[in-house]
C-alpha cells in the first residue's frame, strides 16, 4: 500500500467488524486542506486538542431533529465551560482557592452567591444588596437583609 491517499470525492472506511487507526508517533491528525485544526494524542493519557489559537471546542448533539451545541469550550479564555442546559452531578463539585460561585441576572450582571476566602472564611449572599432567603417548599424566610 502506498503511504498516501487522495481522492477527489469522499473516502469510506466501511468495515463488518471494528476499524483501527494505529499512529505509531502518537498523534492522529486532524487538517483541511493542509492546515492542522486538531489532534487526538497519546500523551500521558488520552488527548483531544484544539490547534487553531482561540478556535472554541465544541460538543454537539441532536435532540426532536435539531442540532445543538451541548458544550462549548472557549479557548480564548483558558477553556471556559458553557453548558447548553442544566449540569447533573453524581459527586462533589470542587473549587479551588479563592473562587466564588456566580448567578448572572437578567441584564448580564454578574452576581457573587457564594464565596471561600483563602481565610477559609465562607459568604454566602448577594452580592447585588438584596435579601438572602431559606426556603422551606413553597414559603420563604427572610434570613438576612
Amino acid at each position: 500500500m502506498t503511504p498516501e491517499v487522495e481522492s477527489s470525492s469522499t473516502i469510506l472506511l466501511d468495515a463488518a467488524a471494528d476499524i483501527t487507526i494505529d499512529a505509531g508517533g502518537q498523534d492522529i491528525i486532524l487538517s483541511d486542506d493542509g492546515t492542522i485544526f486538531g489532534t487526538l494524542s497519546n500523551s500521558s493519557g488520552f488527548q483531544i486538542r484544539s490547534r487553531v489559537s482561540d478556535a472554541d471546542m465544541f460538543l454537539r448533539g441532536v435532540d426532536n431533529g435539531t442540532e445543538f451545541n451541548a458544550l462549548r469550550l472557549d479557548m480564548s479564555a483558558e477553556g471556559d465551560a458553557y453548558f447548553n442546559r442544566n449540569i447533573a452531578l453524581n459527586g462533589k463539585m470542587v473549587f479551588n482557592n479563592n473562587q466564588e460561585l456566580r448567578w448572572q441576572d437578567s441584564s448580564g450582571t454578574e452576581r457573587t452567591v457564594l464565596e471561600l476566602d483563602s481565610s477559609n472564611n465562607l459568604y454566602l449572599g448577594t452580592s447585588a444588596g438584596g435579601n438572602l432567603y431559606l426556603v422551606n417548599g413553597s414559603s420563604y424566610t427572610t434570613a438576612l437583609t
